[in-house]
C-alpha cells in the first residue's frame, strides 16, 4: 500500500509544480494603467499570442487585450510596481522594455518661471533680415496637458523698404498670452513637449533711417499671433532647460501698409519651477 500512496503523492507533486509555473505568467488582483490615464483595476493579467499582447481578465470574466506598449503602470493589491517583473516574463523575443521605463514620475507642470534669448529672422518688404530678442515668461499648469503662459519679449526687428531705399530697425516690446498644450501624455515622455499659441501685442519703439528719414510708427501697439514650440528638459527638482522655437505673424514696421511680416527664432532659456 506504500508504493501507491508514495505514487499519489508524487503526481500530486508534479500537478502542482505545473500549477505553479502557470502561475508564474498571471498576475491576480492587479491594477494596470495605460499611457492615457485608463485604470483597470482587480484583474488577472497574463500574456497572450506568444507575448505580443497582456490579456486582462475582470472579476465579470471580461476580457481586455492591451498592446504592452500602451501600458504604462502595473501595481499589485499592496501598492507594488510589478512593471518591470510582467515586461521581463513576456516570452516574445521583442523588445518591450519600454513598458518599465513608463513607470518613472512624470514631469507635471505647476509654476515656472524663464528668461533666455533667441537669434532668428525677420521678413517684411523683400527678404530675410537677422534679429535677436530677449525674454521672459510665466507659466501656470492646468492638469497634465494645459498651461497658460504670460511673456514678455524685447525683438530687434529689420526690415526693408525697397520702394523707398530704406532699411528700418528698431527695438519692440511685445506682450502674448498663450495657451500651452502638451501632445505627448507624461506618462509617455518625462520632458514637457509643449505647443503654445495665442495673440501677442506689438510696440514698436521709436526708430528712423537715417538716410530718408522714414520713421517708425511708434504711437499705436498693433496686434499679431505667436506660434511657440519646443522641450522643456528638467535638469533637477527646481530648474530646467527650454529649448524650442518661434513664429510670429503681425503688421510690418512701415505705417500703412497691408503686408504680414514675419518673425522666425530659435530659443534657450532657464526655467525655475
Amino acid at each position: 500500500m506504500a508504493l501507491p500512496r508514495i505514487g499519489l503523492f508524487l503526481l500530486l507533486m508534479v500537478l502542482a509544480m505545473g500549477a505553479a509555473a502557470t502561475d508564474d505568467q498571471r498576475w491576480y488582483g492587479v491594477t494596470v494603467i495605460t499611457i492615457d490615464g485608463t485604470v483597470y483595476e482587480d484583474v488577472e493579467l497574463t500574456w497572450k499570442l506568444d507575448g505580443f499582447l497582456l490579456r486582462l481578465l475582470d472579476a465579470n470574466h471580461t476580457e481586455t487585450d492591451l498592446n504592452p506598449r500602451i501600458v504604462a503602470n502595473i501595481v499589485t493589491a499592496d501598492g507594488r510596481d510589478i512593471t518591470r517583473e510582467v515586461a521581463d516574463a513576456s516570452p516574445s523575443t521583442a523588445d518591450f522594455t519600454v513598458l518599465g521605463d513608463l513607470s518613472s514620475e512624470p514631469f507635471v507642470l505647476a509654476w515656472s518661471l524663464d528668461a533666455g534669448g533667441s537669434a532668428g529672422f525677420t521678413s517684411g518688404y523683400g527678404g530675410l533680415e537677422a534679429s535677436g530678442a530677449w525674454f521672459a515668461g510665466l507659466r501656470r499648469g492646468l492638469g497634465d496637458r494645459f498651461h497658460l503662459r504670460l511673456q514678455y519679449r524685447s525683438q530687434y526687428v529689420r526690415e526693408r523698404v525697397p520702394a523707398h531705399g530704406a532699411v528700418l530697425a528698431t527695438w519692440t516690446d511685445e506682450l502674448s498670452l498663450l495657451v500651452g498644450y502638451r501632445p505627448i501624455h507624461p506618462r509617455r515622455n518625462r520632458n514637457l513637449i509643449y505647443l503654445e499659441l495665442g495673440p501677442v501685442a506689438v510696440r514698436w519703439r521709436q526708430g528712423y533711417d537715417p538716410r530718408t528719414g522714414l520713421l517708425v510708427d511708434s504711437d499705436v501697439v498693433e496686434a499679431g499671433v505667436v506660434l511657440r514650440g519646443g522641450v522643456l528638459f528638467p535638469l533637477s527638482s527646481r530648474f530646467g532647460l527650454d529649448v524650442g522655437s518661434v513664429i510670429s505673424a503681425r503688421p510690418p514696421l512701415a505705417s500703412g501698409s497691408d503686408k504680414v511680416g514675419w518673425v522666425l527664432g530659435l530659443n534657450v532659456a532657464l526655467a525655475v519651477f
